[in-house]
């Protein structure tokens, strides 16, 4: 089993040690890493360099196979909901049959269609 990081997670120490523990495939995605390096931006090198060295191994990009995963499924929402999830949205897309999301947010990914028990709330 994959383990797929949303942003949120990387707020709650604990929960992020426990991910770097998991003895699967961990996943965090593009977008994820992105949000997060402009958030530690802030703080300083140092900051970004940390990040960097413990986490961009395990990043995964979001390419033409990440993006047809749930964006097909996606052309029912409305633009607002649209514009309020196309982030959280980009980071469904690389959770596949199998995989658990661990989130701070689980109404949101389950607005976007994720099964409940893929979302992991922590």
């Amino acid at each position: 089993m994959r383990l797929v990081l949303d942003t949120g997670v990387f707020f709650r120490p604990q929960a992020l040690e426990a991910a770097m523990q998991h003895d699967g495939d961990l996943v965090v995605p593009a977008v994820a890493y992105a949000e997060r390096l402009r958030q530690v931006a802030g703080q300083g090198q140092r900051h970004v360099d940390a990040l960097r060295q413990r986490v961009r191994k395990f990043v995964e990009a979001f390419d033409a196979d990440v993006a047809e995963i749930r964006m097909p499924a996606l052309t029912g929402l409305d633009r607002r909901t649209w514009h309020r999830l196309a982030r959280d949205a980009f980071i469904a897309s690389h959770v596949r049959p199998g995989d658990e999301l661990w989130t701070t947010d689980p109404q949101d990914f389950m607005a976007l269609g994720l099964a409940a028990e893929q979302i992991v709330a922590v």
